[in-house]
């Protein structure tokens, strides 16, 4: 029988990040003589107590065989902690998995300057700009970015990322099949097809209030250093800092405006010792001796704040696309770029030189849009998708599916609309996915 099998097992009888798992393995000499152990010699053991026996007990081997068709049916690999696959670093971690699921190409972590950007969930516009901004410079000089594939600063640092041509990774606190977040279903497939989705859990799993926090240490775990984008003092990426340090992995913040709560908890990291980020080059300065053959530090330099791109959601194509290309960019991510490109319009050319023209407003009824003759918004500023989808909730209030369905965009469009115009405070997004004009 295939050892992995046993592990998958051993996970779900143990419990995820099971600080456990290797005093099991060591008396037991493996997960395959421990799951056919019997009930006499795991009591001998003293490794466990009453209710830890009888859930053993009651825990079927056929559960790991259920697994295992599941990951098959959703292409999931199983990687194990004796295969050759896992990476080396999350062996350090004290309640390291003992399987973990992966869809699309996990990199050979082990030999990429991987960087953990995490932050809030309800990030503000100065948020979502520099995760993105700070993203693409890392990915561009190739970084391999880490995040949680959450809403806010994870999912613009995965968009980031992608649009840079780079790789991204996305451990989710749940199963990777499960459908949660069904806004960002179209990110987290680009991030399956230009990088990995990887959990703990396995195929089904529901997220809960504990999946995520325990998830943050395999962020941490996988990457060099983790730098947190912005978080008040209650958000969970400080979690993600806080299993950092205790790793041993560098710690970044990014500087925040001290008057706001918004930013307490990252500026609070930088006054307890973490590294300030302004540019790339603040993250990456640390690993080039270490990894000469993985950094390319060109454009490191370039200033957050000074950067000529300003699309968090991925709509605008970065400036150093227009020019000199040629002259920055890898072969190998001009390639990946120009293939996300091609395949979606979530990381289309960029509008930003393509300004929606007066005459727009005449031949589309422009008299009739409410957010004009208020003044509420400028639409010379937006995409000619968000006008789109700013058009049609002129109407009034929509879900997501019904204005893919109407305006004829794709999900990722709407998706790239719909961030776009929440983040510029023209719309905003409430539950069940219902978007309507502010």
């Amino acid at each position: 029988m295939d050892n992995k099998i046993y592990y998958i097992w051993m996970q779900k009888v143990l419990g995820v990040a099971s600080r456990k798992a290797r005093e099991v393995l060591d008396y037991f000499g493996s997960a395959e003589k421990f799951a056919k152990s019997g009930e006499k010699e795991r009591r001998l053991s003293g490794l466990f107590n009453q209710r830890e026996i009888v859930r053993i007990g009651n825990t079927p081997i056929e559960y790991a065989e259920d697994v295992i068709n599941k990951c098959e049916k959703t292409n999931q690999q199983i990687i194990t902690c004796d295969d050759v696959r896992y990476p080396v670093r999350l062996t350090r971690l004290i309640d390291a998995p003992l399987v973990i699921y992966v869809l699309g190409t996990l990199p050979t972590i082990d030999d990429e300057v991987a960087v953990a950007v995490v932050g809030t969930r309800s990030a503000t516009p100065y948020g979502h700009k520099t995760a993105f901004r700070l993203s693409y410079r890392l990915a561009e000089c190739g970084a391999l970015i880490v995040s949680g594939g959450a809403v806010g600063i994870d999912s613009e640092a995965h968009r980031g990322a992608l649009q840079a041509g780079g790789r991204t990774i996305a451990v989710l606190g749940c199963g990777i099949d499960y459908p949660y977040l069904s806004a960002n279903a179209e990110l987290r497939k680009m991030i399956s097809e230009h990088g990995a989705l990887v959990s703990e859990y396995p195929p089904g799993t529901p997220p809960s209030k504990t999946s995520f926090p325990i998830r943050n240490r395999l962020i941490s775990g996988l990457a060099l250093g983790t730098v947190v984008v912005e978080a008040s003092i209650k958000s969970g990426s400080l979690i993600t800092a806080d299993h950092a340090l205790n790793q041993g992995k560098d710690v970044f913040a990014v500087p925040g405006n001290i008057m706001s709560a918004a930013y307490a908890g990252s500026n609070r990291l930088l006054r307890d010792g973490a590294k300030p980020v302004f540019s790339a080059a603040d993250i990456l300065s640390e690993y080039t001796s270490q990894y000469p053959h993985k950094i390319n530090m060109d454009t490191a330099y370039t200033i957050i704040g000074e950067d000529s791109f300003n699309s968090p959601a991925g709509a605008v194509e970065p400036a150093v696309f227009k020019k000199n290309s040629a002259d920055t960019e890898s072969g190998e991510n001009k390639t990946r770029r120009e293939s996300l490109n091609s395949k979606s319009g979530y990381f289309s050319a960029s509008n930003s030189e393509q300004k929606i023209k007066s005459d727009y407003d005449k031949s589309n009824n422009g008299e009739n849009r409410e957010y004009i003759k208020n003044n509420t918004v400028n639409i010379e500023s937006f995409s000619e998708n968000a006008v789109k989808v700013l058009d049609f909730l002129n109407q009034g209030e929509a879900v997501t599916d019904k204005i893919i369905e109407k305006t004829g965009l794709s999900a990722a469009e709407v998706l790239a609309a719909v961030t776009e115009l929440e983040i510029m405070g023209a719309i905003e997004v409430l539950a069940g996915n219902i978007c309507r004009i502010k």
